[in-house]
């Protein structure tokens, strides 16, 4: 039997006659960016000459945070499929960090050239990772994030009970 895309288009279908989904988002050029980084992940399995994907893989997840720069945080799944599908090799990981810095140098000599550094900097690290702090957080939004922890130990500790 195949499979059919009718749920993709009718969610489709149903964003764009939404209101709140008009708006463009940069979430959706970052999401895009972190489907080729996994596909390019996903590429060098059995390849023999993967380098290129490689740098790829770390050059499309550096584009994705960009736009959204806790995606910088996804490197570790790039890592993760690299340990899955290939040995241990700190060459392929240094491709990975290449791939990254590359966006970035080019990144900032833009920034450079049009001396506002300062607004990169601003962006792209002191606001990058600001959904990590509680600062101004009342007593309801500590519940919610205790509440949310304790799921997340449920979940690790009883996984064998839940999927059986």
């Amino acid at each position: 039997k195949e499979p059919t895309l009718f749920a993709g288009v009718f969610l489709v279908l149903i964003s764009s006659i939404s209101v709140p989904f008009l708006h463009l988002s940069p979430y959706y050029f970052a999401n895009f960016f972190l489907l080729l980084a996994m596909s390019s992940t996903l590429s060098i399995y059995r390849n023999s000459d993967a380098t290129g994907s490689i740098f790829n893989a770390g050059f499309f997840v550096a584009i994705a945070s960009l736009f959204v720069p806790s995606y910088l945080l996804f490197i570790f799944l790039i890592y993760a499929g690299l340990n899955l599908l290939r040995g241990f090799s700190l060459l392929e990981r240094i491709m990975v960090i290449l791939g990254v810095i590359t966006v970035y140098f080019l990144t900032f000599t833009l920034f450079f050239w049009y001396d506002d550094t300062a607004h990169l900097w601003e962006i792209q690290w002191n606001q990058a990772f600001d959904f990590l702090s509680i600062r101004g957080g009342n007593s309801f939004t500590l519940i919610h994030l205790g509440l949310l922890f304790l799921l997340l130990l449920l979940s690790i500790f009883f996984r064998g009970k839940i999927i059986s």
